[in-house]
């Protein structure tokens, strides 16, 4: 059973001495390529066929890390647990033909999901319990698009009336806000409900360090640019690893047509990357439909200057230092530190300020 009871450390030392750590490293990683969520090509491929055709990939192109010398795969997901049935690690290992041998876990903490996953591999690493393991991410954002006030949280529910009520405490900022933060959160964010959806917290940072339409609209033209860029300088070529998936079949109104088979196609570009994108188009499009502003400014967040919803999934090798020396291998990084931190969700994307502080 991949996913066991954890055995007797690797080595017993002896009461009183001090643990060593051990120094962890990056040695290689992998991703698909990023297919729009809920309407692009990796619709019609199941999470876990497409993650056992990535973890192959990095095997194939480690050949001197054996199957055998991986002791633990770890998965990131937020809202693919029923598709990928059970542990999804484990049956992406299976699928790719790994040792049933092989532990596996999967883990759930949101955005950071996936990092969560390369963290926990990174600490068995360190402390010796193991030597060599698998960070992997996954996700599936066409089966979650919506906000927060849809589905089971309009119900006039007694739990659902608390979840919208907060205490002092977690309504009022920090002790050490000021340590994390240059400029106080407005008691209209702090007073928000607390359920609330993604774009509207991306409205609310904006309002906080009073970012402009301009700029946010700037800033999207700049990363496309950027992105075209990347790609014919090459510099996706070794990460992306060409898939061959199911060419989903759409009706006129862009719905997938699941009881349609389409051929197999190779998909190796991602789909959220959109060349030519201008200032003077992403200028015309209007604010993302339900948001509001706390504060009363404009409403600033649109399809146009907001992150995508994409598909798809992502490997990491990790290895301690010594055992990458042992098999002639190059690390790509050395993972120094890592931190967590809680934030209030009303301005849900402010989080890696005090856990990157923390680190």
């Amino acid at each position: 059973m991949r996913a066991g009871d954890a055995g007797p450390a690797r080595e017993t030392q002896e009461e009183g001495t001090p643990l060593e750590l051990q120094n962890v490293v990056i040695v290689d990683g992998v991703r698909s390529a990023f297919g729009r969520g809920g309407r692009g090509k990796l619709v019609a491929t199941r999470l876990d066929e497409a993650g056992a055709q990535v973890l192959r990939a990095l095997l194939e192109r480690n050949p001197k890390v054996q199957p055998r010398m991986i002791e633990d795969i770890g998965l990131g997901n937020v809202g693919g647990a029923g598709e990928l049935a059970g542990i999804g690690a484990d049956t992406i290992a299976r699928l790719a033909g790994l040792p049933s041998e092989i532990s596996a876990f999967d883990t759930n903490r949101q955005c950071g999901s996936s990092m969560e996953v390369l963290h926990r591999i990174a600490q068995s690493i360190a402390v010796g319990a193991t030597e060599v393991g698998i960070a992997m991410g996954a996700e599936r954002m066409g089966r979650q698009l919506g906000g927060g006030q849809r589905g089971p949280t309009t119900r006039i529910t007694e739990f659902n009336r608390r979840r919208l009520e907060q205490t002092p405490e977690q309504r009022n900022m920090a002790p050490d806000h000021f340590e994390n933060f240059s400029v106080p959160f407005p008691d209209e964010i702090l007073d928000y409900s607390p359920v609330l959806s993604m774009v509207q917290t991306a409205q609310n940072v904006a309002e906080v360090y009073n970012l402009s339409r301009e700029e946010l609209d700037q800033f999207a033209v700049d990363s496309h640019r950027k992105a075209v860029a990347a790609y014919e300088k090459g510099v996706y070529k070794d990460e992306i690893i060409p898939l061959e998936v199911e060419d989903p079949v759409f009706d006129a109104e862009g719905n997938w047509v699941e009881s349609e088979r389409g051929p197999m196609i190779i998909f190796d570009r991602d789909e959220c990357i959109r060349p030519g994108t201008n200032i003077e188009t992403l200028s015309q499009l209007p604010p993302v439909k339900g948001i509001v502003s706390p504060t009363g400014q404009e409403l600033r967040i649109t399809a146009g200057n907001s992150c995508p919803t994409n598909d798809g999934i992502s490997a990491v090798l990790l290895m301690s230092e010594k055992k990458a020396l042992e098999l002639g291998l190059e690390p790509l990084a050395r993972i120094k530190g890592y931190g967590i931190a809680g934030i209030k969700p009303q301005v849900m994307g402010l989080g890696p300020v005090p856990s990157t502080k923390k680190a």
